[in-house]
C-alpha cells in the first residue's frame, strides 16, 4: 500500500519537481532583474492563488475521489460555475478596496489592473486546481504531472519578459495550462451533468466544509500580509523566496502526496486499521525527510541561498533555519489532514482551522509590533510548530475514534 501512495505520488512529483525546478533555475536570474519587494507583491498574489486553489471551487472539487462517474460532469461544471463567481466577487472586492493588493511598479496602466489580475488568478487557479482533483479521480497522474510542469515552466518564460512582470506570469501560468484543463474537463467527465442537482447532492461540502477552508488558508496568508504591513515589500519578498527555495523539494512531496491521500484515504475509510497504519508509516518518512533537510541547511543552505539571490537580498543562517522550520513542520502534516476530509470529520478540522485563524490573528498582528523582523520569523516557526502539533494529534484522533 505504501509503494503504491509513493509511487503516485512520484507522478506527480516529478512533474512538480519539473515545474518547480524550471522556477529555481529562473531564480537566480529573476532575482537581479526584479527586486526583493517586486517579489513581495508576487508573495501576496501568491496568497490569492493559495486561497483560490482551496476555496474557489466552493469545496466541490473534493468531492470528486469518491465520487460515483455519473457526477463527474455535473461536477466539472459545478467547479467552473464557482470559480466564476469567485472570480468576480475577488474582483468587486479589489475594486471595493484599491489598497488591497498593490501591484508592482513594473505594470502598466490599461490593460494591466488589480480588478483583472485578481479576477483572472481566483478563476484559473480554481479551475486548475479543480481539473487536477478530476484527473486524479480518474487516475490520470502523468496529466496532473503535465499540469504541474506547465504551470511552474510557464512562470518560469513569462517572468523574463519585462511587460509581463511577476505578478502576470504568475497569473497567466495557471491560465497557459487552462486551455489544457477545460478540454480535459469536457473529455474526461462522464454522466449527464446537471450543475443543480449535482449541487444540491454534494450540498455537505461547502456548508461543512468551506469555512473551516477558509478559516484555514486565509490563517496562513496573514503571515505574508502581516509581514508586508509590517515590515514592507522587501521584507515579503524575502520571507517568500527564502521559503520557496528551502521548502521546494519537501513541498513538492508533501503536495503530491495530499492529492494522492485525498484519493487513497478516501478508498480506505472503512477500513481504520489501514488508514491509521498508513498515515504513521508516512509522517515518520516525511519527518525524517525534514530532518536531514534541516541538517543540509544549517551546513549550507545560508551561502547557497545568498549565492543564488544575489546581494541585494540579507538572509542569515537564523533567519534561513527559523524559515525551513515553519515550511517543514507544514509539509509533514498538511497531506495527511486529507483523512479528514474522506472520514467525513469537519468537526475535528473545523475546531483545528478555527483555533489557527485566531491565534495568528492575535499573536501574528501582536509580535509584529515588539519584535524586530527576524525576531518575528523565529516566533512564526515557533507558532507553527506548536499548532500543526496540535493539527497532528487531532488528525491521529480521527481515525482512533
Amino acid at each position: 500500500m505504501l509503494g503504491r501512495v509513493f509511487r503516485r505520488a512520484g507522478v506527480v512529483g516529478a512533474g512538480t519537481a519539473l515545474g518547480q525546478g524550471a522556477i529555481l533555475v529562473a531564480t537566480p536570474f529573476l532575482a537581479r532583474q526584479y527586486s526583493p519587494a517586486e517579489f513581495g507583491v508576487l508573495a501576496l498574489f501568491m496568497t490569492v492563488s493559495n486561497i483560490s486553489t482551496a476555496l474557489a471551487c466552493f469545496r466541490y472539487d473534493q468531492a470528486f475521489p469518491s465520487a460515483p462517474d455519473r457526477d463527474l460532469r455535473g461536477l466539472a461544471r459545478v467547479c467552473a460555475a464557482a470559480c466564476l463567481v469567485s472570480a468576480l466577487i475577488a474582483a468587486c472586492i479589489a475594486l471595493s478596496v484599491p489598497r488591497l493588493v498593490p501591484l508592482a511598479s513594473r505594470t502598466a496602466a490599461g490593460f494591466w489592473t488589480r480588478p483583472l489580475a485578481i479576477a483572472t488568478c481566483v478563476l484559473s487557479a480554481g479551475i486548475y486546481q479543480a481539473t487536477g482533483a478530476l484527473l486524479l479521480r480518474r487516475g490520470a497522474y502523468r496529466c496532473v504531472a503535465l499540469m504541474r510542469a506547465g504551470q511552474g515552466v510557464a512562470f518560469a518564460v513569462l517572468a523574463f519578459v519585462p511587460a509581463t512582470g511577476l505578478v502576470w506570469a504568475h497569473v497567466l501560468s495557471f491560465l497557459v495550462c487552462g486551455i489544457f484543463i477545460v478540454m480535459t474537463i469536457d473529455r474526461e467527465a462522464d454522466g449527464t451533468g446537471q450543475p443543480l442537482e449535482t449541487a444540491l447532492h454534494y450540498a455537505d461540502l461547502p456548508k461543512l466544509s468551506l469555512p473551516g477552508a477558509a478559516l484555514d488558508v486565509v490563517g496562513y496568508s496573514l503571515c505574508t500580509w502581516i509581514v508586508v504591513a509590517a515590515f514592507g515589500q522587501s521584507a515579503g519578498g524575502e520571507m517568500s523566496q527564502v521559503q520557496r527555495l528551502i521548502g521546494a523539494p519537501l513541498m513538492l512531496v508533501s503536495l503530491s502526496l495530499g492529492q494522492i491521500m485525498l484519493r487513497e484515504s478516501a478508498e480506505l475509510r472503512s477500513r481504520i486499521p489501514e488508514l491509521r497504519r498508513l498515515l504513521h508509516r508516512l509522517l515518520l518518512i516525511l519527518i525524517a525527510a525534514a530532518c536531514v533537510g534541516f541538517v543540509v541547511l544549517y551546513l549550507i543552505g545560508q551561502p547557497l541561498i545568498a549565492l543564488v539571490l544575489g546581494p541585494a537580498w540579507s538572509i542569515d543562517r537564523g533567519f534561513v533555519l527559523a524559515v525551513s522550520t515553519a515550511v517543514f513542520v507544514r509539509a509533514c502534516v498538511s497531506p495527511l489532514s486529507s483523512a479528514l476530509i474522506s472520514l467525513r470529520r469537519f468537526d475535528l478540522a473545523l475546531a483545528w482551522q478555527v483555533t489557527y485563524f485566531v491565534s495568528a490573528v492575535l499573536t501574528f498582528s501582536f509580535a509584529a509590533k515588539l519584535l524586530t523582523f527576524g525576531q518575528f520569523v523565529v516566533f512564526y516557526a515557533a507558532h507553527e510548530c506548536l499548532l500543526y502539533g496540535v493539527y497532528m494529534a487531532v488528525i491521529d484522533k480521527s481515525v482512533r475514534d
